[in-house]
């Protein structure tokens, strides 16, 4: 993706200055990493295939056009379905 599309992630409204798209994915990878040891190694993968996804798909749709963001977006909720089964484990 060249710079000109990443600057259709970036927020015009002065409320997010100096976040975009590539920052993002970025944070999301790090703070993986981070909670690697509460969610256990396969989780964690699990996560970052699917960043990796998640990232891929979004690259594919920069203006929300196709089918590419939604499955984007499916791929945050399959994370947050992950998250809660990890969560209803540990609290047994």
């Amino acid at each position: 993706m060249d710079d000109a599309q990443l600057r259709k992630f970036e927020d015009d409204t002065g409320y997010f200055e100096g976040q975009r798209f590539d920052t993002e994915f970025y944070a999301l990878d790090e703070g993986l990493t981070v909670i690697r040891k509460n969610v256990g190694e396969e989780n964690c993968r699990a996560f970052m295939a699917l960043s990796d996804r998640m990232l891929a798909h979004f690259e594919a749709d920069p203006n929300n056009e196709t089918d590419d963001a939604m499955e984007g977006r499916d791929c945050i909720i399959e994370m947050e379905d992950i998250l809660r089964a990890s969560s209803r484990r540990k609290s047994r």
